[in-house]
């Protein structure tokens, strides 16, 4: 209840990070898109082509969004640190927006792809934006609440397209994505202030303060005046990203993690939702388990805004990582116990579900979210589009390549040691957590900074 009657206290900042994170619930809802999209483009009946193609072309546009989204975020860093974080999340919906249209209108499979790189585009500056943003407009007490939010929007995201998405024909999949990008334009554009910290950056204090007072944070500000004067400097961004130790070491935590988060394969299950199930021979209809995976993904992610701030941002991440170890290493032996057809196989039809729902939990309670928003904390405002941006970028190729791969190493390994590998990269996370991570909960951005300064 405590917890609740400061977000009631601090409406506004509430408002305003839920109109940033329909940007997030869009990523949700692009990331999603594939697994039902997929199954429609190679039906005849249902998909929007005229000729024959074939499925390498239809399984790329689950992977041409990362082309995007690796491109994206190099196309706002001067302008979010010149020109203001605002004009930059009015950029990337707009971006959106086309993309959706674009896929909507699609009649040949070039054109979804070319879509859906465009669709990389505008969700990537909108999700590194939206870390980056919410980070400095939030106040210390509710920060971790609000950074964390965003896997509450991202994984509806999903779950709206998992569940509208089978039952409706193609076009109407991608006119609803349009209508939510639209929805993000307005009120961005009605409701969004632009961020006190990058006024305090650009010496405009006048404009800091009256948006700190409308955001409720009347004692913050002497503090961020300040500090983000203190945090000026001359020089190369690169250069004060890898020689300030603070920024160093922000860097060297944040990248490995958001590497990590790819690399266990949290985008290819998303992706190929669906087709696991089909896969694995589900006792339910594929579609259904889709829904219930989507469901357990937005429940889950709802508790854990509440539980960083409860239990810290560092142990939360160890628990997850370890849940989402287990039920990996369980859903292996499924598929070993599939793949040399073992009799037991028919009794245990329900396992693939329960261990996607477990892994689901244990990822939206934690590893889901926070390496996402730990960028948002941890480097100081000078920098901290860039290293969110590279870290990100960096991120994006590993994705890139894993989902490129992922059939191959389906057909080549074995579905059994492919998820094997992914239970391993989530227990290697969960070591590299409890050796270099710093809790951040509770501490101003500027106490962070002191931290990794040591």
């Amino acid at each position: 209840m405590g917890y609740i009657k400061l977000l009631l206290q601090n409406q506004q900042q509430l408002l305003i990070t839920a109109c940033v994170y329909l940007g997030p619930l869009l990523n949700g809802y692009s990331l999603g898109w594939s697994s039902p999209i997929i199954i429609k483009l190679s039906d005849v009946k249902q998909s929007p082509f005229k000729n024959y193609v074939s499925d390498n072309l239809i399984s790329f546009t689950a992977t041409a969004i990362y082309i995007g989204q690796i491109i994206g975020p190099m196309l706002i860093l001067n302008v979010s640190d010149t020109k203001g974080r605002k004009p930059c999340l009015v950029i990337s919906t707009v971006i959106t927006s086309l993309s959706y249209f674009i896929l909507a209108s699609a009649t040949n499979i070039w054109t979804i792809i070319f879509g859906r790189i465009i669709c990389g585009l505008g969700i990537s500056m909108s999700y590194v934006l939206a870390s980056m943003y919410i980070g400095e407009i939030s106040s210390t007490n509710i920060r971790g609440i609000l950074l964390n939010g965003s896997g509450v929007f991202l994984t509806f995201g999903c779950l709206l397209v998992y569940s509208v998405g089978p039952f409706v024909p193609y076009y109407a999949v991608n006119l609803l994505g349009l209508l939510i990008a639209l929805a993000q334009l307005a009120a961005v554009h009605y409701i969004v202030p632009e961020s006190p910290i990058f006024h305090a950056m650009q010496g405009m204090d006048k404009e800091a303060a009256s948006t700190l007072e409308t955001l409720n944070r009347h004692e913050d500000i002497d503090l961020v005046v300040s500090g983000a004067k203190s945090e000026k400097f001359s020089g190369s961004l690169y250069k004060e990203l890898f020689t300030v130790r603070s920024n160093r070491r922000a860097f060297f935590i944040t990248m490995p993690l958001a590497v990590l988060q790819q690399l266990s394969g949290i985008i290819v299950v998303t992706f190929y939702a669906t087709s696991i199930f089909y896969m694995t021979g589900s006792s339910l209809d594929a579609r259904i388990d889709t829904i219930l995976i989507g469901l357990t993904q937005f429940v889950a992610s709802t508790f854990c805004p509440l539980l960083v701030e409860r239990s810290g941002r560092k142990m939360l991440l160890m628990i997850s990582t370890s849940i989402c170890s287990i039920s990996l290493a369980v859903l292996g032996v499924f598929l070993y116990l599939s793949w040399t057809s073992n009799i037991i196989v028919d009794s245990i039809l329900w396992l693939p579900l329960v261990s996607l729902i477990v892994y689901f939990i244990g990822l939206e309670t934690g590893f889901g979210v926070i390496p996402t928003t730990l960028p948002g904390e941890m480097f100081s405002p000078n920098v901290r589009a860039i290293g969110t941006m590279i870290g990100y970028q960096i991120a994006m190729v590993f994705g890139l390549v894993l989902s490129a791969v992922f059939p191959l190493m389906l057909d080549d390994m074995g579905p059994h040691i492919t998820f094997w590998i992914f239970s391993f990269v989530c227990a290697f996370t969960c070591v590299f957590t409890m050796v270099f991570v710093p809790e951040t909960r509770g501490k101003t951005l500027f106490e962070i900074q002191e931290i990794l300064s040591r």
